[in-house]
């Protein structure tokens, strides 16, 4: 049975065709795991989520084709960085066929799962989703059957949708243009190099440093996402790259804002919007500007920031346009400098056999329009976010500087309010 996108789905079929909509989850086992029951495993994660082996295609219609297992693929591990260039390379992978890949590096008592996919099956919190569905199966547990969900248009409020929708989208657009100065939306001028080479780093805080952040925070009335948030952007500023906006992602604000919420595990339907944050003043403290970013995300979910996004992809509009003329047009362009995305806080995963998982790691891949990409994510009480910079537009290296700079500010502990 065929369906028809929606538009945010719409949004990825472009991204598909850009090679630029793909995402990596990738968990850290220790101890002795089932490897054989791997396939099996993907089996019955194709069964449970039958959209994972759909192909989306031009013509704005999803066809799941027979049920196929996800392609696996079983490589000895190579030294504890060996994750990371295999993620790099999955980041950059074309999509032709199936959209979904699992990878397993194989070192005996410590091993790396990733779970590489394109961005049209999910945001960040369904990647943790199969992830759970994943490793339950492992370890013998069985999937219950998944309920019949609904098209995400139908958990849009009402006030979204026909004319009045229409109207408030081109309202939006034109606020948002008078408000943003030029110089801090990041209108890419034609010509800028596009990013072609990426690197990946990490960063992992203790389960005590990210407590004492944790509560430092919580004593101002703000969560460890807006603080995360507010001292990255200190750190840029004071790189002097504070003349650049910020694209605020939050998939966990943004599943629950829609009524009603939608859970982790709605697959085939992608939650996210770029909630974007232009000025970082001179004198601001830590706090203050996390104050501010935790009242964009309300307000710009509030007015509505997600849904006209959503509407500006709408099918019908479609129609209008082929996809290469609207990815290469004015909206392509239109991209925040800098984007920081969150994951909040990960379930802990099932045991399996006598390993456990201790680490997630999560990140996306780059557009050519983009600059740096972190994404958050706190997993058995520990922080840990991936950086992903564009090579062409940042330098060889930065990465790995930016992220370290950012551990260090961590572990001088939160700062006393001024």
């Amino acid at each position: 049975m065929e369906r028809q996108l929606g538009g945010l789905e719409l949004q990825f079929l472009k991204q598909s065709q850009q090679g630029a909509g793909n995402m990596c989850g990738v968990i850290t086992l220790e101890g002795a795991w089932p490897l054989a029951r791997l396939s099996v495993a993907c089996e019955e994660l194709m069964i449970r989520y039958p959209r994972l082996g759909g192909v989306i295609e031009g013509d704005r219609f999803c066809r799941p084709p027979i049920p196929l297992s996800i392609p696996l693929t079983i490589i000895p591990r190579e030294g504890v960085d060996h994750w990371r260039q295999l993620a790099l390379a999955e980041l950059k992978r074309s999509y032709e066929g199936a959209l979904i890949y699992i990878h397993v590096l194989d070192g005996g008592e410590e091993s790396e799962i990733l779970l590489s996919l394109h961005h049209s099956l999910g945001d960040g919190l369904s990647v943790v989703a199969l992830f759970h569905s994943l490793l339950t199966v492992l370890a013998g547990g069985h999937l219950p059957p998944l309920p019949a969900r609904a098209a995400l248009d139908s958990h849009i409020p009402a006030r979204f949708l026909g004319w009045r929708g229409r109207l408030g989208t081109i309202f939006y657009v034109a606020r948002t243009l008078w408000r943003a100065p030029r110089r801090l939306f990041r209108l890419a001028p034609l010509g800028e190099p596009a990013t072609v080479h990426t690197e990946l780093a990490s960063c992992r805080l203790s389960q005590e440093l990210t407590q004492r952040w944790t509560q430092a925070l919580k004593n101002f009335d703000l969560n460890l996402f807006a603080g995360v948030c507010a001292l990255v952007m200190l750190t840029l500023r004071a790189d002097k790259r504070e003349k650049m906006a910020f694209g605020i992602n939050s998939p966990v604000n943004l599943r629950s804002s829609l009524k009603p919420a939608i859970a982790a595990d709605d697959l085939g339907l992608y939650i996210s919007g770029l909630l974007t944050f232009y000025q970082v003043l001179p004198d601001i403290d830590i706090y203050t500007l996390a104050h501010e970013v935790s009242a964009k995300i309300k307000q710009g979910i509030a007015a509505g920031e997600p849904f006209y996004l959503l509407r500006l992809l709408r099918p019908e509009e479609e129609q209008k346009h082929t996809p290469q003329r609207k990815a290469e047009g004015f909206a392509a362009r239109l991209r925040p400098s800098f984007n920081i995305s969150n994951n909040g806080r990960i379930p802990p995963f099932p045991p399996v056999g006598t390993a456990r998982v201790v680490n997630y790691r999560g990140t996306v891949a780059l557009w050519p329009q983009d600059t740096l990409m972190l994404c958050l994510a706190t997993y058995d009480g520990r922080l840990g976010f991936e950086v992903h910079t564009s090579r062409e537009k940042l330098g060889r290296g930065y990465a790995s500087e930016l992220a370290l700079r950012l551990q260090e500010a961590f572990e001088q502990g939160p700062p006393e309010p001024s």
